[in-house]
């Protein structure tokens, strides 16, 4: 056994669709006009946007410049959007944490923590009507080349260390293949193949800006609103939006290796934890049903919990076990006849 001390934290969305994210949000409440009520509660003009941004842009590698383009995001941001920005605030220190761990692992700017805002919402259970699913919104094709498996009881996708790790590969692959990173994002979000038809149609054109009118409508929004996001997670506050903390949060989480299959409602009842709990800590088990592993595998538990698995954990493979619930069916049937 091996035990990892992390902080690890989990929220009950209840209110936000898994599908949701903050740029579908957009485009579904606020895509084509906005109200003059709106532009008025924005407290600065375009010009201290531009300068906060160029500021921003200075600090990074990546190209947080402000255009027109980015504006109605941020006027999205600073109005109806702002209680979910409030939330993204206040799960941000827990999940930057991983995903500032695994970006400089891969030595990726840090400014992409931001992108699992733009693609989940920071949700790792989020799962679009395309299929993409997870913090980082793999597809089920993209995410087996980075060793994110789906089985009928485990999905990869959804554990925000694997697919930290998996997106940071993928997006240190792209911006190989075209050496700018609003070019990258957008194959991202796009594919490479989308990205390289519209580079064609363009006429050999190289840069995000360029090939944007050739571009699908989402991707033609995506960097504009990866940018805006940058701009309202370091000057939220200037704007009165301030952490709203999340509905289900665990401050010592350590992970503890397994070696049989466990089911969750056997793990409830030995270690008198909610169930819905269990599974918010260990999103990436799709069922009821923890799966023996092939290898080497950990689950999540709080701190105070440890020892009470290693205490109880041979009855929680024994009542887990398919051989108890065959043994427990034939009794029932016993009984019957």
């Amino acid at each position: 056994m091996r035990m990892i001390t992390i902080a690890y934290f989990i929220f009950l969305c209840s209110s936000l669709k898994a599908s949701d994210s903050l740029q579908s949000s957009i485009e579904k409440k606020y895509t084509n006009k906005i109200t003059n009520k709106e532009i008025k509660e924005s407290k600065f003009k375009s010009s201290i946007f531009r300068h906060r941004l160029d500021e921003l842009d200075k600090k990074s590698p990546m190209d947080l410049g402000y255009n027109e383009k980015v504006q109605p995001f941020l006027d999205s941001y600073l109005g109806r959007n702002k209680l979910l920005i409030a939330r993204m605030k206040g799960l941000s220190p827990y999940y930057f944490s991983v995903f500032e761990q695994m970006l400089d692992k891969y030595d990726l700017p840090l400014e992409l923590k931001y992108l699992p805002i733009v693609e989940s919402a920071l949700n790792p259970k989020a799962k679009s009507s395309a299929g993409a699913g997870g913090l980082w919104q793999f597809m089920p094709k993209t995410g087996m080349m980075y060793d994110l498996s789906i089985t009928s009881f485990v999905d990869k996708r959804f554990d925000p260390y694997l697919a930290s790790d998996a997106a940071c590969q993928y997006l240190k692959f792209l911006y190989s293949i075209y050496g700018d990173w609003s070019m990258a994002l957008a194959a991202y979000n796009a594919g490479p193949g989308n990205v390289n038809k519209a580079i064609r149609r363009s006429g050999g054109k190289t840069t995000y800006w360029e090939i944007r009118p050739y571009l699908f409508k989402e991707t033609r929004n995506y960097i504009p609103a990866f940018t805006a996001v940058n701009y309202i997670m370091n000057y939220a506050s200037e704007h009165n939006i301030f952490p709203k903390k999340p509905l289900f949060l665990e401050l010592e989480i350590d992970t503890i290796h397994i070696c049989d299959r466990i089911e969750f409602e056997v793990l409830e009842e030995w270690l008198g934890y909610e169930m819905s709990k269990l599974k918010y800590l260990n999103p990436k088990f799709i069922s009821n049903i923890i799966p023996r592993p092939d290898s080497i595998d950990f689950i999540y538990l709080p701190n105070f919990l440890i020892g009470d698995f290693i205490m109880h954990e041979d009855s929680i493979y024994k009542y887990s076990s398919l051989e108890n619930k065959y043994l427990v069916a034939a009794n029932k049937a016993k009984k019957i006849l």
